[in-house]
């Protein structure tokens, strides 16, 4: 009698076992897909190069994006849009022939970005990784980096935004006050002046040295902003030279995510955790 126990519930292990491991191979396969329906995604960049729409009169032209359904994906290009259906196994992504419009493309960055993100997507090695509201795309052709969309009204983030005026507190590790009181001189006093306004569809500021302008649009909750022009001045400090170019190589031609954290402290994000943080001033 206790054999034949000792054998039912070994059997009863083994299956038990084993359907443990089908439902945890049925997850791992489709938890990627299951957690891909109904969402929206935003490109940001194609191999290592970041991915940077237009701005034309306070609008965003040029963005790329990719929607899921249950069977179908669609998206836009920064040209056209497209469309197909998909299949995940595991981590590898197979789609059908991706269906597009046919419009041209208003410049031939423009084209080539939309040529390189079609080649990926049509490539027959496709891999898909998901990693919090990161999405990669990866084959022998290329790399595509997608952001998570979160939809919000523009308008409305706009306008918290227009005619405002912000000091720069701080930027990645380096805090303004620390470095006005590391150097306690006139001029990098001015620092404590490091500041960018929004006015209409213009971004323009002080960055320590030199004043700068350029164009912006908001789109959900990222900034876009055009290459920045500025003055030519040289600081008398290396620090404070470097501390501005990494400022206007932060704002000039990205996309950066934002937050108000409330009416008086806005955030900027860029290079994955990095951040500038800047008070409002009021005039």
């Amino acid at each position: 009698m206790k054999k034949k126990l000792l054998i039912f519930m070994t059997s009863a292990i083994v299956l038990l076992t084993g359907c443990l491991n089908r439902q945890n191979n049925l997850s791992s396969e489709e938890g990627i897909k299951l957690a891909l329906q109904n969402t929206n995604w935003i490109l940001d960049r194609i191999d290592d190069n970041l991915f940077n729409p237009l701005i034309v009169n306070g609008e965003v032209i040029g963005l790329s994006t990719l929607n899921f359904n249950e069977k179908d994906f669609h998206g836009t290009t920064g040209v056209n849009q497209f469309r197909g259906s998909y299949e995940i196994d595991k981590n590898s992504f197979t789609t059908s022939p991706i269906l597009t419009t046919r419009m041209g493309a208003m410049n031939a960055e423009l084209a080539n970005n939309e040529a390189k993100i079609l080649e990926i997507l049509n490539s027959d090695d496709k891999k898909i990784e998901q990693n919090g509201d990161i999405l990669t795309i990866f084959s022998s052709k290329g790399i595509l980096v997608y952001k998570k969309l979160t939809l919000k009204n523009e308008s409305a983030e706009n306008v918290k935004l227009n005619n405002s005026v912000w000091n720069l507190v701080s930027i990645g590790d380096e805090n303004i006050a620390e470095l006005v009181e590391k150097y306690n001189i006139e001029q990098v006093s001015h620092l404590r002046n490091l500041s960018m306004q929004f006015k209409d569809n213009k971004i323009s500021g002080f960055s320590g040295v030199n004043h700068f302008t350029g164009e912006y649009a908001i789109k959900n909750d990222t900034i876009y902003t055009t290459p920045l022009a500025s003055t030519l001045m040289l600081g008398i400090h290396e620090d404070i030279n470097k501390l501005e170019q990494k400022f206007l190589d932060v704002l000039s031609s990205r996309h950066l995510n934002f937050t108000l954290e409330n009416s008086d402290t806005m955030i900027l994000f860029y290079s994955n955790k990095e951040r500038l943080v800047f008070t409002r001033v009021y005039m």
